[in-house]
């Protein structure tokens, strides 16, 4: 039990061992030393001298007697049977030019077999996983949630005698685990189980068999914990038994008490349960859900979860707050903050040296490469952003969706007003306009909030997307949505932030000659349309902009936004920004249709109310336009005048053909048609901003018509119709994924020309069983995400 110790000992001294006092200045001599030290001679130290003798720590009085002996003071490591009492004192220094230091005192048992002890723990894992909703885990660990009660049996080298044995349960988690920080907890065996705290409970022994149920708290810390059982028997002998297997707690949907209590048996398999989704993108009036992969259950994406927990800076007593632990994951989840995040965010169209983020079809493929090698993944944008976050709520059991919103404001200056500029011949100055997403994706997250008033739980928005920082960091949330539809800005994380996405207000500027801006209006109902998830239990579109305004131009909803104003950067401006109004003598009313082959009619009704005719000018500017709303070149123009006779009404239209822009949009496939129209007789302006995205094809992906068999080998067939588009596809790719299969990639280098049909036939083995999902994706230079999927049932091997 005693060693000899070196240089070596106190070089490598671990984190686990006691500090000095602020008294004490520390020195290697603190440490017995060993005969091979230099540093006994170069130092002068005796035998005797004070930095020579065993340490005492002031919590502590026994002697510390270097690394080997820290564990006296540790409960989380693991020696077998333990002395009985503490070690012996004594004193003397290191071996050279000295006594060798005192043998510590300790009883051995005379028989160690003889002490009770575990040989072996039975965790029934599948019984258990089942129970906890965890049985999807590919992870093979027992895997529960708190709050929720789990047993296992330990199997002692004799029979255990309820009458004089003892037994306990300890579990720890981290490196130095703390009682006092909820990272180690000692259980002795209780009646029964009951209340919201940590308690456990002999349930059955059979001889040498002992059956305990745990109960993990209510608001227990979420992690990997490691688990000890320990025994004591009439003799007085001790004997603690370290498990080999890690088991991890998460946190518990289903437990009244938790935090992330979802009521609803459906809304919790859709949010916690369900690996496949959709996320809304394109165009208010013209949008599609995007396949998404969550994978919540893979390995790499618990592992990673798990992982940026402990990373991170939050304190482990906080790891059982959802709402800490939200707001840490949406600064995780991007590596603006140089904190070795996941994903690195690009928006500039140049992705060498990564992934377009048009390819991700899932977030497993972007953890595996970020486990794999602990360095920050590229390229990401918003939807892949809210997927990767929806994944890791879910994957640590917090119920969590992604949410769209189409027209979203980007509110730099946090006055939750929107500029846009025109020149006083119509034409549109872009480089000053505020910037305006054609949609932007976040997430929602669910839980309660003891922090904030009554009536502020439930869905927090959260967003992981860098584009302000907050407090120093690039993070958002959690905001309460229903603090959001009240205007309460001032409760919540960053919740005046998102406010201005879903409820500012677009304000419309005219720069005279002589370069002053002229405020023409405004519109109240310009920002936040259509806010959209995926459905519970289907892949429809579910509209949720109820939940963050209330009807645009009602009453209540021009009162939230009063509240909010008064948190504006701009209040004194709002105050005065409505009594602003346009001249009401012509009503405009603007349209648009798109074709599938990407010719766009742009319409817009006129209607005189005066008794005098009416000349307008109208001036039309076509972009191709990012989904972030920044405006590239301009693609097409077109003027037009258009007269209207007193109580009459007339319309102006122009047809903008695919076969004109197609080759010249960006990868989002995002056209925006700026207009300007100006009544010559009265100088009123009328504005409006039309976006719409070209409708593109789905792939059609063909499964085997027999069951699949995990770990065997099948073929899917994928295929993309004929195009009614009147461009050639080049540099084409096509990914597929799905069951656990990892990304399969297939290069297409020939030209898909209009009217030609894409089939490809592709060798998949998946690895989980059970009803999945085949996602499959086509990006070309000219069209990016062209999806389709197909289920499939996959049997156990």
């Amino acid at each position: 039990m005693y060693r000899e110790y070196s240089s070596f000992d106190f070089r490598h001294r671990t984190n686990n061992q006691p500090n000095h006092s602020s008294r004490t200045p520390y020195t290697p001599y603190d440490y017995p030393l060993g005969r091979h030290d230099y540093r006994n001679r170069n130092r002068g130290g005796t035998p005797g001298h004070r930095r020579n003798r065993p340490r005492y720590t002031r919590g502590n009085r026994r002697p510390y007697w270097g690394s080997n002996w820290w564990w006296f003071n540790n409960p989380s490591t693991d020696i077998g049977w333990r002395p009985r009492w503490p070690i012996g004192g004594g004193s003397g220094g290191g071996t050279s030019g000295g006594t060798e230091p005192p043998k510590p005192e300790v009883v051995v048992p005379e028989k160690v077999d003889a002490v009770l002890k575990a040989q072996m723990i039975d965790l029934h894992k599948e019984s258990n996983r089942k129970a906890h909703h965890t049985d999807e885990y590919e992870d093979s660990s027992l895997i529960v949630r708190r709050g929720q009660l789990f047993e296992f049996t330990a199997i002692l080298n004799s029979d255990f005698d309820k009458a004089t044995d003892k037994v306990i349960v300890q579990l720890t988690k981290g490196e130095t685990p703390q009682q006092n920080k909820g990272t180690l907890v000692r259980l002795r065996m209780s009646d029964k189980l009951t209340g919201n705290d940590w308690c456990a409970r002999l349930s059955k022994i059979n001889g040498n068999e002992i059956t305990i149920q745990v109960q993990p708290a209510a608001d227990a810390v979420v992690g990997k914990y490691k688990l000890f059982v320990e025994t004591f028997d009439k003799e007085g002998n001790y004997f603690r038994y370290k498990n080999k297997e890690e088991l991890v707690i998460l946190f518990n949907p289903w437990c009244k008490a938790d935090q992330c209590l979802v009521p609803d048996e459906a809304e919790r398999n859709e949010y916690i349960l369900n690996e496949d989704g959709r996320i809304w993108v394109g165009a208010a009036y013209r949008n599609n859900g995007r396949i998404w992969h969550f994978g919540q259950f893979e390995e790499q994406c618990l592992n990673a979860a798990l992982y940026l927990l402990e990373r991170s800076d939050l304190k482990d007593t906080s790891h059982g707050n959802p709402i800490l632990v939200a707001r840490k994951l949406t600064a995780m989840a991007n590596d603006n903050d140089g904190d070795g995040g996941v994903l690195a965010g690009n928006w500039s169209g140049d992705y060498s040296g990564g992934t377009s983020p048009s390819k991700w079809t899932g977030s497993p493929a972007i953890f595996d490469e970020f486990m794999r090698t602990k360095r920050t993944v590229k390229f990401g944008q918003c939807w892949v952003f809210s997927g990767i976050l929806t994944t890791l709520c879910r994957t640590l059991g917090i119920p969590a969706r992604s949410v769209t919103n189409f027209d979203s404001a980007h509110d730099t200056d946090l006055s939750m007003t929107i500029d846009n500029h025109w020149a006083s011949a119509g034409r549109p100055l872009k480089h000053l306009d505020d910037s305006v997403w054609n949609f932007h994706v976040w997430n929602e997250a669910y839980m309660s909030r003891p922090d904030l008033p009554d009536g502020m739980g439930g869905w927090q928005a959260i967003d992981s997307t860098p584009q302000e920082q907050s407090e120093g960091v690039f993070r958002c949330g959690p905001a309460p949505v229903n603090a959001i539809k009240e205007g309460l800005v001032y409760l919540g994380q960053d919740t005046k932030f998102i406010f201005g996405e879903v409820n500012g207000d677009r304000v419309k500027w005219v720069q005279e000659w002589n370069g002053e801006l002229r405020a023409i209006g405004g519109d109240q109902h310009a920002i936040g349309h259509q806010i959209s998830t995926k459905a519970v239990g289907s892949n429809t579109r579910n509209d949720v902009t109820d939940h963050y305004k209330y009807p645009e131009g009602s009453q209540e909803e021009r009162e939230a936004v009063k509240r909010a104003s008064k948190h504006s950067s701009r209040k004194a401006e709002l105050s005065d920004l409505y009594k602003l109004e346009e001249r009401q003598d012509l009503v405009f009313t603007p349209s648009e249709t798109s074709k599938r082959n990407g010719d766009a009619i742009i319409k817009t009704i006129i209607k005189n109310k005066s008794d005098q005719a009416r000349t307008v000018d109208i001036v039309y500017d076509a972009t191709a336009t990012y989904y972030t709303g920044i405006a590239g070149e301009t693609l097409k123009e077109h003027n037009v005048t258009v007269t209207i006779p007193p109580k009459q009404e007339r319309f102006a239209e122009w047809t903008i053909l695919g076969k004109d822009y197609l080759n010249e949009v960006d990868e989002d496939a995002n056209i925006g048609v700026y207009m300007c129209a100006h009544v010559q007789e009265t100088d009123q302006f009328f504005t409006h901003i039309f976006k719409f995205t070209i409708e593109k094809p789905d792939l059609q992906i063909a499964v085997p018509m027999t069951d699949a068999v995990a770990g065997e080998e099948i073929e899917v067939t994928i295929s993309m119709p004929r195009s009614e588009l009147e461009i050639d596809m080049t540099n084409g790719e096509l990914r597929v994924e799905g069951a656990g299969q990892k990304q399969v990639v297939i290069n297409i280098p020939e030209a898909i020309r209009p009217g030609d049909v894409l089939t490809r036939t592709v060798k998949m083995t998946p690895r989980f069983h059970g009803n999945r999902t085949i996602y499959a994706t086509f990006n070309s230079r000219q069209l990016t995400n062209i999806t389709g999927d197909a289920k499939i049932t996959v049997l156990k091997a």
